[in-house]
């Protein structure tokens, strides 16, 4: 058994953030085609666009695909 005391938010973006990268079902979630993941991003800043939590590239053979999530 493993007890966590205590669970924040930036520990549930690093878990999404490793799922994306090692569960091919769980990417499958957010796009329907078979696309590679091309980058992870933990709290990406733009300066006119604000602060993502979890910034995720994916791209298939003709397209690339962003996924922002921001709380």
């Amino acid at each position: 058994m493993i007890v966590v005391n205590n669970i924040y938010e930036h520990d549930i973006d690093l878990f999404i953030a490793q799922l994306f990268h090692m569960d091919r079902d769980f990417k499958n979630l957010f796009i329907a085609e078979d696309a590679n993941v091309i980058s992870v991003e933990l709290s990406k800043t733009d300066s006119k666009l604000g602060e993502s939590d979890i910034t995720v590239i994916l791209e298939n053979s003709s397209h690339k695909i962003g996924l922002l999530y921001r709380r």
